[in-house]
């Protein structure tokens, strides 16, 4: 299953009559629609799928990897995991394989390590194949900050760590859940009674924001939404309100200064202060990248600027 990825600046996938195709920043037909499917960029290079299979184009719409992999992710520090046979191995920006097939699932590699599953259980790979964490886990997510968040579940009980790039185990405190680090700062969970409350620990393991939140995300632009019940509003690194709890939703503020929010049913985007700049209007919306964001309208999707403008007026 293709992941999202930030693309290569200017080029967005768009569907015209049933087939994908890419646009540039300012709605002009790049790559002509013509696939099944086709992803953003990463490392230039898109994943698109002809004839039910998965290859590979650059920028200017050119087949570089062919289609023969039933699955594929994209582009990450040189390499490609892709599936053959149902099972998983990485190629190299040439089509080589690079790491042989022989996993039952493969995610992208993050600070020279990716997670693979083989025998119903997820350890870490380095770029040369090697098995630098043996696999172990029921749930990994990948390298972000130097660790790694593991998962061990034993019939109901579930135990969350967090391990180093070496697979030794790392900032261990009284935490139900972890989740990875973004800005220097990670969100756990504590147990109070019955309810599990969000704080944010640092990267000596360090509860540097008291956990009485309900949900959390992750920081970005030095800020994080977060719920209180069930209004949302954003914090910053100190854990003071920058808006108080009472969107119906937030997401993560982009480098644009924008978040996307939802105010009765509808998406709309927020700037840091949580004023809406571009008012709830769409059905449904992603955060902005490299300038545009991808909204629903009516079942047809379409993008905008910063503005709110659409330079993309929604298709299929």
């Amino acid at each position: 299953m293709i992941e999202h990825q930030e693309g290569t600046p200017d080029l967005f996938p768009v569907v015209v009559g049933g087939k994908w195709g890419h646009i540039d920043r300012r709605g002009a037909i790049r790559i002509r629609p013509r696939f099944e499917f086709a992803s953003t960029f990463a490392q230039g290079m898109c994943a698109v799928r002809s004839a039910g299979k998965y290859g590979f184009v650059n920028p200017e719409g050119e087949l570089v990897i062919g289609a023969t992999y039933s699955d594929v992710r994209l582009f990450s520090e040189g390499l490609a995991a892709v599936e053959v046979d149902d099972s998983y191995g990485f190629i190299d920006g040439t089509g080589r394989m690079a790491i042989a097939l022989q996993y039952e699932e493969a995610a992208d590699f993050s600070e020279g390590r990716a997670a693979v599953k083989q025998n119903g259980l997820w350890g870490f790979v380095d770029r040369t194949g090697k098995m630098v964490v043996p696999p172990q886990y029921d749930q990994v997510f990948g390298f972000a900050e130097g660790y790694a968040c593991v998962v061990r579940c034993r019939g109901t009980a579930r135990t969350d760590a967090y391990i180093d790039r070496d697979g030794k185990s790392a900032l261990c405190g009284p935490w139900e859940r972890v989740w990875p680090f973004h800005e220097g700062l990670a969100s756990v969970t504590i147990l109070f009674g019955e309810c599990e409350r969000f704080g944010f620990i640092n990267k000596s393991g360090t509860l540097v924001i008291e956990p009485r939140f309900d949900v959390a995300d992750n920081f970005s632009c030095g800020l994080v939404s977060v719920a209180v019940g069930e209004r949302y509003g954003f914090i910053d690194d100190h854990g003071q309100y920058v808006v108080e709890p009472r969107l119906e939703w937030l997401g993560r503020c982009t480098p644009e200064g924008l978040a996307v929010a939802i105010e009765d049913g509808r998406f709309g985007f927020v700037d840091k202060a949580g004023i809406f700049v571009i008012r709830p209007q769409f059905d449904m919306a992603e955060g902005f990248s490299d300038g545009l964001a991808k909204v629903d309208v009516n079942e047809k999707t379409g993008y905008i600027d910063t503005q709110g403008r659409f330079v993309w007026n929604p298709t299929e």
